[in-house]
């Protein structure tokens, strides 16, 4: 049973090799996943801000994934899909907009915060959460 396990050996090697040629071994402990989900994520009107909380209840912060659509406020339409959140992006003089996620030791918390539109309009963005826990913890 020693030999039972996963391995992913780095470009170039075998997993046959030394640990230290590994991208992955599960001889290690490594994080377990918590809890997943997707979701979508509704701006309404004008500026202001949008928060999703997501109850983790873990006891201390976890680390945590989020990935999202980016909206184009200039085109008003989504330009990418599950792109890595917490960004903030500076269009010009008229749009700011933020992208970003945080977490606490009970919830993860999804935020999108748009100033200085000069158009009021609505749209949705999807969403994926990844929340991860050392199972030593459990």
């Amino acid at each position: 049973m020693a030999n039972y396990g996963l391995k992913i050996a780095k470009n170039g090697h075998d997993v046959s090799e030394a640990d230290r040629y590994m991208k992955f071994t599960s001889k290690y402990p490594a994080l377990k996943l918590k809890a997943s989900g997707t979701g979508t994520m509704s701006h309404t009107g004008d500026d202001g801000s949008e928060t999703v909380t997501i109850s983790h209840g873990l006891g201390y912060v976890p680390i945590c994934f989020v990935y999202g659509e980016w909206y184009n406020t200039t085109t008003e339409a989504v330009v990418a899909r599950y792109n890595v959140w917490n960004r903030w992006i500076y269009q010009g003089l008229q749009v700011a907009d933020t992208y970003y996620f945080y977490a606490d030791t009970s919830n993860l918390y999804i935020k999108l915060g748009l100033c200085h539109l000069t158009d009021p309009f609505s749209f949705d963005l999807d969403y994926m959460y990844h929340i991860f826990y050392d199972e030593d913890d459990l």
